[in-house]
């Protein structure tokens, strides 16, 4: 049974089974074809397709990616109004970019209930942990300056 599932690699003759993804046909070890979405099935299915589940659960994933889209976008219209300069603009940037993911995640939640394309769907959760990874990093050096700038306005009064 073993060497049933054994299969040589075709660019290494002399290894007895390759690991990880073949790059030129998208297939595992194992011969499955991990692109193909007929190989898997949709969330919904975990769902048991129960309406009331599939919505509540669309109705929020859309709810919170509309909120997490004008995110970005009250960034990017604060930043142009500006008429000055502003400091750690690049921050700014960074949120945005990290929050804008954080949404097409949300959308992409609504897609996979009914098109199982997981391994997109874990590509770009792969790219929102790397610009959440990269914000938190290089946020940590900002804050005492941030603490220092922002404990010397004087608080206005009420």
């Amino acid at each position: 049974m073993r060497n049933a599932l054994i299969r040589k690699c075709p660019s290494l003759p002399d290894q007895d089974a390759c690991s990880g993804l073949d790059p030129v046909l998208g297939k595992g070890w194992d011969g499955m074809d991990y692109f193909n979405i007929n190989n898997f099935m949709p969330h919904g299915m975990c769902y048991l397709w129960r309406p009331e589940l599939v919505g509540m659960h669309v109705i929020a994933d859309l709810a919170i990616a509309l909120a997490y889209f004008s995110i970005p976008i009250t960034i990017i219209v604060f930043l142009r109004r500006l008429d000055r300069p502003i400091p750690f603009r690049w921050a700014f940037i960074m949120f945005g970019i990290f929050i804008l993911f954080c949404g097409i995640n949300h959308i992409m939640s609504i897609v996979v209930l009914w098109v199982p394309i997981y391994y997109l769907e874990g590509i770009l959760k792969l790219m929102t942990a790397a610009a959440s990874v990269a914000t938190a990093v290089l946020m940590l050096p900002l804050l005492p300056v941030l603490i220092d700038r922002f404990t010397r306005i004087e608080p206005e009064p009420d």
